[in-house]
This record gives C-alpha cells, structure tokens and sequence, in this order.
C-alpha cells in the first residue's frame, strides 16, 4: 500500500482547543480521518415507521423484534454513489451556491476551490512565489489545474478500484439482515443528512447494507492527505454504521499505484474502525447489547481499557469513548482493544497465552492517528496501521475486530498472513523494543537484514532529533545524548528497525550478484556475509539474499545455504568458512592471507554468517518463505570408490549417499564428471572427465595432482531447480597422472599390420614406396640432351657408357676486344 493521510476529526480539533493545544497537521506518511457518526447518530426515524410511537418507543420495539427473531446473515453489500463524480459541479458547501462553495475542481468550473474551510483572509495551500512551497495548513485554497481535476480516465479507474474494493470486503464480512424489514437500511432512505460539508438526498438503499458518496475534491497531497472516509450514520436499531462518505483526491488517483490498497483501508474506517463508533460495538455473544451492557464488570469501557478509555455520560446515549487530551499528555501511555476475537487471535499470532488486549495508536505527529489504528509498533504490515506502505496485508486481526463489531461476522479463512512479530512470544508483544533481537531492533545507523530476513535495508536510527524524544521511549541511554537518540519512526514508539531500501531490496525479486555469490529467489533469506569472488583484505560484510533450507536432526536445527552454485550446512551461530580460493588468486593473495590451500572446492573466499537466529527462522518457515527438507529430501553423500583417479580422464568411480532421485552430476577436482548414471537412489556411477589445472579445476599440486573434492549436483525444488552442487566430501579424491600412458610405437605398428586392415594399408603403402623409387630412378637415366643415362638401350656391363656431349651454344667470350681497357 501507498502513504495515505486524511483530515482531522472535528472532534479531535475540539478537544485539543479545549486543553489549549496547538492544531497540528498530520505528517506525510500518516493516515487521518473524518468522524462524524458521533454528530449524526440515529436518523430521525421516518413518520411511517412510527405507528404512533415515539422515536425511542420506536427503536425499543425494532430491538425487542430484532432479539426475538432470526435473521439472516449474507455478504456484505457495498453500494457507491457516483452523483457528485460524475457531475462535481454539484458537490457545493450546504448553505452555499457558488464559490467559494465550490469543494471539486472540473471542466469549466472555479480556478481555485477550498481544502477546508475558508478562511479570511485566504491562505494559499501552495504559494507560487515560494516555488510552490506547502504550507502546511489544515485550510487553505488549491489552485484548479490538471493535476487537481480528475478527467474521464480517472473517474473510470475510481470506479473500478472502487467496485474491486466492495468485491474484497464482500468476501470477507456479512451483515444481518434485519427481521421486520425487507432491507437493512431502508429506513434511512429519505435521510437528509450532513457529512463532511456533505449534501445527501435522498437515496436508493435497496438490497444495500451501506451508501457510500464518493466525491473527487482536491486535497494537500504533498506532505498531507491523498483520501478520506467518514461514517456519517449509524442504524437505529442495529448501530451498524449504513451511509459515509468517500473523498479521493485527483492527484491520488491519477498517480498513486496502490489505489486498491488506500481505498480498502479507508472505507475500514467508514466500516466503523473509528473511535466515534467504538462506544457502539455490540458484543458478538449477543448483538443486541453494547459491551458495557453485555457485561459491565469486564468491559467497564466497553470494547476498550488501558489510559484514554473513559464512559462519557453526557453523550447522547451514553457510551464509551477516547479522551484524546489524556492520551496527548501522557507519552507512553497505552489504549487497547480487549474484545474476544482480537485477544484469541493475538494469542495465536504472537504465540502468548496471558495477553489481554491488542494496543492502538498512541504516537505520531498527527493526534488523528491516535486510537484510531493499530500500533505500528506491534502491528506492522497490518493494512490498518496508520502509515501505510507497499507491503500491507487484511489479517485476522482487523478481520477479528469486524466480529467483534457486531454489526458483522467475518471469513477468517480469507484473511493473509502477517509475519511482523509472529510466533515472538509474551514478551516482544508487550515488552520494550530494546529487549528485541537484532533483527527486529537495530543499534545504529548502517545497512542490515530485515526483520523476516527477506529484505535489506537501512536500519532507521538518528541521534540528531531537534526535540527531546519523550522519556519512555529512550532506548539508548548510554549514547552521547539518549534524549535525541532513538528510531526515527514516531509511530512505532521510536524503535529502530531495518526498512527496505526499496522494492529491489526483497530477496524474490532481487538479481544475483556473481561477485557475492549471492543467490536471490523465492527461498531466499538475508544474511551478512563477507564473500567474494576475488581475495581483497579486508572483505567487507553486506547483507545479502540467499537461498536457503531448514534442517531438522536429533542435534537441533540448522540450515543449508546455496552461496554460489554449492550448498553448505549452516549452524546456529556458526560461520561458513569458504576456504579455497581460486587459483588465479593464489599467487598474489598468499602472502597477504595465509588461508590454508588444499584444494579447488568454492568459487568463493571468505566467511559466511549464519546467525544465531536460524532456529527461529526454521521454527516457523513458512512465514519466512523457506523450505524444509521434509518437502525435498535433501541428498546426503557418504563415500566415493575408488578414491585415486587420473587428470587425462577415464576413470570409473561410484558414489554412495541417500535421496539420489532428484540428482544427475559428479563433480571431481572441479570438473564434471562423463557418463553419470544413477543406479539406485543411494548410488551414482559415473567416468573422470579430463581435468585441464586451471583457476577452478584441479588439485593444489603442480599440474593440478592432489587431493579433492568429490561434489554431487542435485535438482533442489524452490532452491536451485536448474542443479547445484548439494553434498561434497572434501579432499577425498587424489588426482595422479597415468603412468601407462607412454606407447610403444614400433610395437603398435606390428601390431597394426598383422591386421586385415593393417596388411591391406601396408600393401598400399609398399606398392606407393616402389612407385615413387622407380620414378625417382628414371629421372636420373633417362636419355636427354643433359647427358642423362639412357634407358632405352640395353646396359652391357662390359661395353662402356657412351656419354653425349652437351649441344654447343652460341655463347660470348667472357672479354671481346672491345672491352678491353
């Protein structure tokens, strides 16, 4: 999910001018909102309704028929009203009818409309002169230009995000509908009623639980709002929040990428997660009854306790509400949701039998946050915190706090997971940050594994605050100066934690870096490591992704770790030392780091650290997106025979192990194995390839003799599908030249031609010999004018050879006279 950030309540605006507090606004990043249930409670009940009874006759009666009778439960029915979208000339102040009463921007319409309410003099919401600067003010006037005025492309993705997010909620909740009536909110269909400067007429409720008006006004996006929604009334007999308001500004539509996300958590709101309609909450043993009523000795304050709880009587009906001032001067002060359905589900959660309540907002800078969200501290991930990010999740808590409402039964099955504080026990959930491990609580600036150990990123930490950080959340007394020392997120009570660098920094999504070994994917897991590729000193630590799988054994539990193409076993608290590096950095790193070099094992150099939160990383993979060997039966290898091999190849070797089915290759010294066969799943047979002394293959002896590594490549699912090196037996191998390789050629020809082919090739080759003497021969006899030997004529041996003078030329004395001198 996106930043979303809404208006204050009126009330809370109130409240703090009463107690004599600054107005602040809500801070980027944070999530406000509009309550004004509290101002329009029950609707007057239509005269037809009535049959002669007074309104609280009246609504006695519909309860008394409502306890009486079964209903039916069906899922919930969201129903927009397009009117002020679709014509926002029509969206006007009440008691106005031309501007300033104009609330939206459009076509033809006012060139600056009102974020609030006007104010005299005017105050701009950005000033040009100031290089269009926020002000930072609660009302101002926005100027009307493209990015504050929706067009018909965006009206259409409203709506369709809109219809999506109905469809959400429809699959998650069900409303009753209410006996005696034929809908459950027909009652309200001639209500005229005011909702956030809000004109509604008359309405079609039928076969509808809820109305919801949407309206496209621009809001201060930069720094402030993007959305809004209000419960704007609530059903006389049920309290089930059934008309509100919706505001989308055009800016957020146009460029907000999570536009599903920000409506889903604002329409919550509307839904009746306010704190205007907590004091209506029915209990779900019994919807008729109010907690308070349902059982006033363990809900005196109804669906909540801890401080900022208070049972208002001078509300009209009575009931419990949140008393922002106490909550603004007591810092560390906590408010919690005690309902049934929340505390079983946190007791699953955070795996903690004793816990009575689930905590809500109490910090930020915006007091609109305050009691009206989950805490951020606790609750991160969950798509009702009061910031929101691209990573939010509907879990079974909100979905449990909608039961407990009342006004709703739940589908828990359709609920996601939240892995913030799964399974951490009593303590991290009610205890000081400062008591959690690293992975949750980071002690310093700098780059680190988040907490699930799917990402990386920069851990949230300043000790430059310009204001003292309240005492209860100092966690770092003995720094230089704990009072501005601390996290730097204000709703998660300033606790310092690691958060993404970006969307890149999650480990599924990342890409390797070869120069790491790291090995990102869908069973990856962070880690700090120091490995390279290359000997460097000092080999600096990186957080980095790898894939990774959870063992178990009578010894406990442990890891295997794919760094690289080759997997190692991981202990807690332990190191992988990858302690051969390649050849071609031997010679220049040696001297630098006397690493012991045995053999031509790992691509890699240097030391990996498991951690010592493997156990809980293992205890609950799942969540952590890992994978257990129970699901891939990891290979293990036991011996290797024979154990002596020759570098020119040929060598036939068998290797024996466990859970061989998913593995094809042999790996010796570096080199691939040829002809790899598995006989069985506990055997593998295979020949040595010829192994060529290299930077990566080979023993450590000259020539690449020695000993080594013998290393089985197996398909793992989830971790490395394509083969990687799975189980290694190291330095069990030697590697010699073959000493019968020197042949006798002499004897290998005779051999050769005493075969039928080696008689026809040495006939061939005898007849070719003759020929070419005989040519040889009668290039020298033959008769011609060079006084060559005649051939032609017979040789008498007693006759001497008649030899032909060589034909006289005409040739010039070496001096005529004339040359002479």
């Amino acid at each position: 999910m996106r930043t979303t950030t809404l208006p204050w309540t009126a009330a809370v605006v109130a409240l703090l001018a009463m107690a004599g507090l600054p107005e602040a606004s809500a801070s980027p990043g944070e999530c406000s909102h509009n309550n004004f249930a509290q101002r329009v409670y029950h609707a007057p009940m239509p005269t037809e309704h009535l049959r002669g009874r007074t309104q609280a006759e009246a609504r006695e009666h519909h309860r008394r028929l409502h306890a009486q009778s079964t209903n039916s439960w069906h899922n919930l029915r969201i129903r927009f009203n397009w009117t002020y979208v679709d014509d926002p000339s029509q969206d006007i102040r009440p008691g106005t009818e031309a501007a300033p009463g104009h609330k939206a921007c459009y076509d033809g319409g006012p060139s600056e409309v009102w974020v609030g309410k006007p104010t005299s003099p005017p105050v701009y919401c950005f000033v040009p002169e100031e290089g269009y600067a926020h002000r930072y003010v609660d009302n101002c006037l926005m100027l009307c230009n493209s990015s504050s005025t929706a067009n018909a492309a965006d009206i259409t993705k409203l709506k369709d995000v809109s219809n999506r997010v109905a469809n959400t909620f429809s699959s998650v909740l069900q409303a009753e509908l209410i006996a005696g009536t034929t809908d459950a909110i027909s009652i309200l269909s001639d209500a005229n009623n005011n909702c956030g400067d809000m004109r509604f007429g008359p309405y079609d409720a039928t076969n509808v639980d809820i109305v919801m008006y949407a309206t496209i006004r621009p809001l201060l996006h930069t720094g402030g709002t993007i959305a809004f929604a209000s419960s704007c009334a609530l059903h006389p007999t049920t309290d089930r929040p059934t008309l509100a308001h919706m505001n989308v500004a055009p800016e957020t539509i146009k460029h907000n990428d999570n536009l599903y996300d920000v409506l889903l958590h604002e329409l919550t709101h509307a839904l009746g997660f306010t704190p205007s309609v907590y004091g209506f909450y029915r209990h779900p043993n019994n919807n008729t009854q109010r907690y308070r009523d349902y059982d006033p000795v363990m809900y005196p304050y109804g669906p909540l306790n801890g401080t900022g709880a208070v049972y208002d009587t001078t509300l009209t009906p009575p009931r419990v509400s949140v008393d922002y001032v106490q909550l603004a001067n007591n810092p560390g002060t906590k408010l919690y949701f005690v309902t049934p359905t929340v505390v079983a589900h946190a007791k699953t959660h955070w795996d903690c039998q004793t816990i009575t309540g689930v905590e809500l907002e109490n910090g930020g800078n915006s007091s609109s946050s305050t009691a009206s969200h989950w805490e951020m501290r606790v609750l991160m991930g969950e798509y009702m915190v009061a910031r929101q990010s691209d990573d939010m999740h509907l879990t079974g808590f909100t979905l449990s706090l909608f039961h407990d409402m009342g006004f709703y039964r739940s589908i828990q099955t359709n609920a996601e997971s939240l892995q913030w504080g799964h399974r951490m026990g009593c303590a991290w959930a009610t205890g000081s940050c400062k008591d959690w491990p690293s992975n949750y609580f980071c002690t310093g600036p700098g780059s680190g594994c988040g907490f699930n150990f799917s990402f990386d990123g920069n851990c949230k930490y300043s000790n430059a605050f310009t204001a003292p950080i309240p005492a209860p959340y100092r966690y770092f007394p003995n720094a230089d100066n704990p009072a501005i020392t601390g996290g730097t997120d204000t709703l998660a009570d300033y606790c310092p934690y690691y958060g993404k660098f970006s969307n890149k920094a999650v480990c599924s999504e990342r890409q390797p870096d070869e120069a790491l070994g790291s090995t990102p994917g869908d069973s990856a897991a962070c880690f700090r490591t120091a490995t390279r590729g290359a000997l460097i000193n000092p080999i600096p630590v990186y957080p980095e992704c790898f894939r990774m799988l959870c063992n178990s054994s009578s010894s406990g539990q442990w890891a295997t770790v794919r760094i690289g193409d080759n997997f190692y076993p991981c202990s807690p608290n332990g190191l992988v030392n990858l302690m051969y590096p390649p050849r071609s950095s031997l010679a220049s790193s040696t001297e630098a780091n006397p690493i012991a070099y045995n053999a031509i094992d790992d691509a890699y150099v240097g030391t990996f650290q498991c951690g010592i939160d493997i156990p809980r990383r293992c205890a609950d993979p799942a969540s952590h997106g890992l994978v257990t060997t129970a699901s891939v039966n990891f290979p293990t290898l036991t011996d290797v025979q024979p154990k002596v091999g020759v570098v020119e190849g040929g060598t036939e070797f068998n290797v024996t192990g466990t859970n061989f089915d998913n593995c094809q290759d042999i790996r010796v010294g570096g080199v691939f194995a040829t002809d790899v066969e598995r006989v069985s799943s506990t055997m593998l047979k295979g020949k040595l390839g010829v192994v060529e002394a290299t930077g990566s293959a080979g023993g450590p002896e000259e020539n690449g003799l020695g000993m080594v590594t013998v290393e089985v490549w197996c398909n793992i699912t989830n971790v490395c599908p394509e083969g990687c090196g799975a189980v290694r037996l190291r330095d069990v191998f030697e590697l010699k030249h073959d000493e019968t390789a020197t042949v006798d050629l002499a004897s290998a020809l005779e051999e050769f031609l005493a075969t039928d082919v080696g008689k026809a090739v040495g006939g061939i080759v005898a007849l070719i010999v003759v020929v070419v003497i005989i040519c040889i021969l009668k290039s020298c006899l033959a008769e011609g004018d060079s006084g060559e030997i005649a051939l032609n004529e017979p040789l008498d041996q007693n006759k001497p050879v008649e030899m032909r003078p060589a034909p006289q030329q005409n040739r010039r004395p070496a001096f005529d006279d004339d040359d002479m001198l």
